[in-house]
């Protein structure tokens, strides 16, 4: 008779072989930064690379999206805490298609597209009291990011 306390032990070796394994599909591909503030973050939700080799960082509890050029110098930050235009609140998610950002700002109830060029930004509002059954946005990367309302 297998025990509990056997179960969970059989289960602890087997996160950890996985967790190695996974670790070890991953390569670093860039590292950029020091101590200065727009290098620090409160909780990273997501980061992406651009065309044009721009990466973008998304700050969850930070509510911000931070822009760095390739050797890692600091470009723009877009966004603060707030309900207007060019505010996030709580952004959980972030992807990049066709030339465009894509975050969702999830506090807000909506999804923000912001030009990778001129970083122009619209805004798409969650339908109010929609239940998730329709009007998805599905990027052709085939990351779900919310729902809308036109």
């Amino acid at each position: 008779m297998i025990t509990k306390k056997l179960l969970w032990t059989l289960l602890l070796i087997s996160l950890i072989i996985s967790t190695a394994t996974m670790a070890a599909d991953f390569e670093l591909v860039k590292k950029i930064g020091d101590d200065r503030d727009e290098y620090l973050f409160l909780s990273v939700a997501g980061a992406i690379i651009t065309e044009k080799n721009e990466i973008a960082v998304l700050d969850m509890k930070g509510n911000r999206l931070s822009i760095y050029d390739w050797n890692g110098n600091f470009l723009k930050r877009i966004g603060q805490v707030g309900q207007g235009p060019g505010d996030f609140y709580y952004p959980t998610a972030l992807d990049y298609y066709d030339g465009k950002i894509y975050v969702n700002d999830k506090g807000n109830k909506r999804i923000v597209e912001i030009d990778a060029v001129t970083y122009k930004m619209e805004f798409y509002k969650q339908s109010p009291g929609n239940d998730f059954k329709s009007n998805f946005l599905m990027l052709p990367s085939s990351n779900f990011l919310g729902h809308l309302s036109h």
